[in-house]
């Protein structure tokens, strides 16, 4: 007799190709559906300019995921601008549709909203539906846009997410939580969900150390046998800018020897190294690159030293964990961040994976822990770094725990 299948909904707030999608939550999903044929997922993303495919492109993804039981439904994402929300209110009213076709075809027995912001459309269509409803990665958004000053507590879109944060926490049956900070958190609001702890983890085996890639890497990049310190991501909002991050690192350069700085970021290149330049960094000592794929993402990590993190140590920081983190550690560097951040900048001196900083500040202890660990035996540094992430930080982890729930419904 054929087994009925199990369908699910996952609402997701960015691109399929962006590696916070794609690295994190899709990988985990496709894992589980290759693994168990008795799910059928459809997975709604917001497409950012940035990762748009053309038709052909996009045509060949959606046949390869249907054939692992996933359908994909994209939509084109919008940022900003006074007709804003009129394009959501358009976008949930095209959703709405979308989801109820698929509520009368096949019964879905979970909505899933990866982070509160997905969480939030997650909420009101698992209410409008009467589907039950889960929230993967929750952290409280609407509390790190206060923290960076891009909203007030008397913005309306403050007073929406919050309340909708609030809302989801109340109703979820099942919620993981990236640090104990949050779980605390999530109680204080109320809730009759299952909570998991489960920090953000990535794939160790399409993230490792490769000597090939090192070496080509360090020839192609004219950086030869430098000690590379790596910056991986953005700038700004919820990141120190530019002109902080150049001046944390004009001290770095000139304190640990044979250093060579290399960034690699999405935001505009000319003006990232027009900042390093302003600040005094000699341009022999830095290279700034846009951004690359994922695939290629192993292969400069690997041609990397040590990993930086530039995230403020702000009031709500504390209940997320970065997924660089976890992306230098499987490479085998060490990582440097900011006490506050998570708790990981304890685990990480704890483990001797890394160095933890006082609001992004280097003195004499940091320019010593960071020395041993460059003057560390490599191999031995990297095993170390990979193996004690592996345990936190693993893919296995979250897959453990998205099948567990799946397994429930």
């Amino acid at each position: 007799m054929k087994t009925k299948k199990k369908h699910i909904i996952v609402f997701c707030p960015l691109s399929l190709n962006d590696p916070l999608i794609k690295g994190l939550i899709l990988d985990y999903v496709i894992q589980i559906l290759k693994e168990e044929k008795k799910y059928v997922v459809h997975f709604f993303t917001d497409e950012q300019e940035a990762y748009q495919l053309n038709t052909k492109e996009k045509k060949k993804t959606r046949n390869a995921l249907k054939d692992v039981n996933l359908i994909w439904y994209p939509i084109k994402y919008r940022n900003g601008g006074s007709l804003l929300l009129f394009w959501k209110v358009l976008i949930g009213v095209l959703r709405l549709f979308q989801l109820i076709k698929i509520k009368l075809l096949y019964k879905p027995k979970l909505i899933l909203g990866y982070v509160s912001m997905a969480g939030g459309y997650a909420y009101l269509f698992s209410k409008i539906l009467g589907i039950k409803l889960g929230i993967f990665c929750f952290e409280p958004h609407s509390e790190y846009m206060i923290d960076f000053g891009i909203w007030t507590k008397k913005s309306l879109r403050y007073k929406i997410l919050k309340r909708l944060e609030t809302l989801q926490v109340k109703r979820a049956r099942y919620i993981t939580a990236p640090t104990k900070h949050t779980s605390e958190f999530i109680n204080a609001i109320g809730t009759k969900a299952k909570i998991f702890p489960l920090a953000i983890s990535v794939d160790f085996n399409a993230l490792n150390f490769s000597a090939h890639e090192r070496k080509r890497i360090r020839n192609e990049e004219g950086i030869g046998s430098k000690n590379v310190l790596l910056y991986l991501g953005k700038f700004n909002g919820v990141y120190y800018s530019e002109k902080r991050v150049a001046s944390f690192l004009k001290k770095y350069v000139d304190n640990i020897p044979e250093s060579f700085i290399l960034i690699i970021t999405p935001d505009d290149v000319d003006e990232v190294r027009k900042a390093f330049l302003e600040e005094g960094l000699d341009s022999s000592l830095f290279k700034v690159k846009g951004k690359i794929p994922y695939e290629q993402l192993s292969g400069y990590i690997s041609s990397a030293d040590v990993g930086l993190i530039s995230v403020p140590p702000l009031p709500a920081q504390k209940f997320r964990t970065p997924v660089k983190t976890a992306n230098y550690l499987a490479c085998g560097i060490p990582v440097i961040t900011n006490f506050g951040v998570s708790d990981e900048a304890e685990w990480l001196e704890k483990r001797n994976i890394g160095v933890g900083l006082n609001d992004f500040e280097l003195n004499d202890s940091a320019f010593e822990k960071i020395n041993l660990l460059l003057k560390e035996d490599k191999a031995s540094l990297r095993e170390r770094c990979r193996q004690e992430a592996i345990i936190l930080r693993s893919k296995a982890n979250s897959v453990k725990v998205l099948k567990e729930i799946f397994e429930e419904l």
